[in-house]
């Protein structure tokens, strides 16, 4: 009689464990489905000419750049797979930047970016699926992208102004070197007048 019992108890165990996986497998793809996150027509900050320039020959950002923008609007399912890719690609950054942004201020900005990427992949990847989480982590991803962004474009913009104050510096100096010159060379010939 025990064992009868025990037995009853362990069939009715399993039938709801499979009636509860069964219905959150329906669930799950509704979830993944009929729910889009981030912002569908989100745009990131333009890039300066001069910035989309170096952008284009560092691959692994705008692979990630153009990752960002996909992964809104996008489905569970899209974004499940899209966040395996953005979390390589921001993975690798570090390792690919170039030497013009090779600066404390970009580098933090890329880790947060990789820090932003992982809490995508580990919402979209949670075994208790949670929209609000990946909504979240979504729009962190679109604010740590656009600080990247327009902290490139400063970057350049500072470097472009310091060279132009550099090449001012430098014409200033042969201006006023050119007129001593000229300031001496009437002295001298004033000198080598016979008096």
């Amino acid at each position: 009689m025990r064992t009868f019992l025990l037995f009853i108890l362990l069939a009715s165990v399993f039938s709801s464990c499979e009636t509860k996986s069964g219905t959150n497998e329906e669930e799950n793809k509704e979830f993944s489905s009929s729910t889009y996150f981030g912002e569908k027509d989100y745009l990131l900050p333009t890039l300066t000419p001069a910035t989309q320039e170096l952008v284009r020959q560092w691959q692994t950002l705008e692979d990630l750049l153009n990752q960002a923008k996909n992964l809104n609007g996008s489905s569970h399912s899209e974004l499940r797979n899209g966040s395996e890719i953005m979390r390589r690609s921001a993975d690798s950054l570090m390792a690919t930047i170039p030497a013009v942004f090779d600066t404390n201020i970009i580098k933090s900005r890329l880790l947060v970016v990789q820090t932003r990427a992982e809490l995508i992949y580990q919402a979209a990847h949670a075994d208790t699926r949670d929209s609000l989480a990946i909504q979240n982590s979504i729009t962190e991803m679109n604010h740590a992208i656009k600080n990247l962004i327009l902290q490139l474009n400063e970057k350049l913009e500072k470097d472009l102004i310091d060279i132009q104050r550099t090449e001012d510096e430098n014409a200033e100096f042969k201006k006023q070197q050119r007129f001593r010159d000229s300031v001496f060379s009437a002295e001298f010939q004033d000198k080598q007048r016979p008096h």
